[in-house]
């Protein structure tokens, strides 16, 4: 079981058979991947706490309870990861079944799973990065903002634009390319069918980075 989660990293190709032969289910890789969220989201706590201090409106009886809500986060995080990479699974397994009529959706949630360890990854990483630099630095909520992604080349655009570049993001681009890598192995797509494939998990992922570019601008800026 451990071994599939260094594997991910360092050998996809035998996770990717491991799937194929059903060899290994959807909640294992949904555990590593809720505990790698669980550790990034405590990591991130101070930070988040110093920018929701910035709003002269929050009293510290206010802020008291919105600690109590970051941790009821670390607590559904699990329920989040699933339920994204269902959603995420469900919108793009239309295509997939389009391109190979070998694939089940069992083995194809399971592949999502894997690849969002990636995504994980990533965001342990900017959270450690985070609480190393501290909270006296915190000035703006852009000051939170760290990604490996094309999003510093614009940090003044439209929240539009600000969104597709951080779309652009390196743990991103590399859970797509192991999607479109696991794609092929398990039901034998050719590479054109198995980019067609991670197309939509993109447009998810670009969608949902403009929202929260459009968020923090109008909703909580």
């Amino acid at each position: 079981m451990f071994r599939r989660f260094f594997q991910i990293y360092t050998s996809p190709t035998r996770v990717f058979d491991d799937i194929r032969d059903s060899k290994v289910s959807w909640w294992q890789p949904w555990i590593f991947t809720s505990i790698l969220f669980i550790i990034g989201g405590w990591l991130a706590m101070p930070a988040q706490h110093a920018v929701m201090m910035l709003n002269p409106k929050v009293t510290p009886e206010m802020a008291e309870k919105m600690g109590t809500a970051a941790y009821f986060q670390l607590i559904i995080a699990p329920a989040m990861v699933l339920l994204i990479a269902l959603i995420a699974a469900g919108i793009s397994y239309v295509v997939v079944t389009l391109q190979s009529k070998e694939a089940t959706f069992k083995k194809y949630f399971t592949l999502i799973l894997f690849t969002q360890l990636i995504y994980a990854l990533g965001y342990v990483i900017v959270c450690a990065i985070l609480r190393a630099r501290g909270t006296e630095g915190i000035t703006s909520p852009e000051d939170v903002k760290i990604s490996f992604s094309l999003r510093m080349l614009a940090p003044e655009a439209n929240p539009v634009v600000r969104g597709l570049l951080a779309s652009i993001e390196f743990f991103s681009l590399w859970g797509l390319v192991l999607t479109a890598m696991g794609l092929k192995r398990i039901f034998n797509l050719r590479t054109g069918q198995a980019v067609a494939c991670v197309i939509p998990l993109w447009l998810i992922y670009a969608v949902l980075s403009i929202v929260g570019e459009v968020f923090a601008k109008f909703g909580g800026g």
